[in-house]
């Protein structure tokens, strides 16, 4: 099946559509163990959804539709390929950590010493190392910034205090907690692990999809020079030719528009 958007107002019925075809394809699978269907939605639809799923199934049942969250994906193939044994952060788990360590570093803040104590500050902290996490800005990206901004004391000191206590609260997670927002980078690790990937042909490539650690040897290789110029043998192909068993399936991804986006994030 090729990628398909559904568009329409709200209430328009695009979510009833999508269940009913999904209904539609599991019976027509249903008993031959070739494939299994996933749907996912936010944390908090996953029963209503299963809910609704069995309201509208014509056996009241459902063998082969699994609704999940992506957090709920995420574990599940953590427990498939390796385990994932940090537990997860979530935000009071992180104010606590965050406080813990404003704490430790308090003799070592210039500006922000004073207000550990003050009534909402360990929130705003914790929610600015909540969008460091979540856009991947890294404490050495940070201290380039800081590096930028002599002409300005005053910041250049508040951002100094930040990346301590953002270093500061990574050595304190290291190897005993991921937070949420780190979940999908985690997942997007191990996924290609996964036997929830099946024998999916659109991911059947030349030269093939590689392990975690191969992909970040080449990442580095990009970034020290080793490797100076990027090119692509792009070989599109209609949606009907990936639509066939693993050896009969072409090589080739589709989506040459992402490309430069993909190349300019590494």
């Amino acid at each position: 099946m090729s990628l398909q958007f559904i568009a329409g107002s709200s209430g328009s019925g695009k979510s009833y559509l999508a269940y009913q075809e999904m209904i539609r394809l599991s019976r027509e699978e249903q008993g031959t163990k070739k494939r299994n269907y996933l749907i996912l939605v936010p944390e908090q639809f996953t029963l209503q959804t299963q809910k609704n799923l069995l309201d509208m199934h014509p056996e009241h049942g459902i063998m082969n539709i699994d609704v999940l969250s992506f957090m709920r994906l995420a574990w599940r193939v953590f427990e498939e390929v390796r385990g994932e044994e940090r537990m997860i952060l979530e935000d009071t788990g992180k104010s606590i950590i965050v406080k813990k360590v404003l704490l430790n570093l308090q003799k070592d803040l210039t500006v922000y010493a004073g207000n550990i104590r003050k009534a909402g500050f360990v929130d705003e902290m914790k929610s600015l190392l909540s969008e460091f996490y979540q856009y991947s800005v890294s404490p050495a990206m940070l201290e380039e910034a800081k590096d930028g901004m002599d002409g300005h004391p005053a910041l250049r000191n508040k951002l100094g205090d930040v990346i301590r206590v953002y270093e500061g609260f990574q050595e304190f997670l290291k190897e005993r907690y991921i937070t949420a927002e780190e979940v999908l980078d985690v997942l997007g690790e191990v996924l290609d692990e996964s036997a929830l990937d099946g024998y999916n042909t659109n991911a059947k490539v030349s030269p093939p999809l590689r392990r975690p650690e191969d992909r970040e040897a080449l990442r580095r290789a990009i970034k020290d020079g080793t490797i100076d110029i990027l090119a692509t043998d792009h070989a599109p192909h209609a949606a009907h030719e990936k639509e066939r068993t693993l050896d009969e399936a072409p090589c080739g991804f589709t989506g040459m528009d992402l490309a430069l986006t993909l190349t300019w994030q590494l």
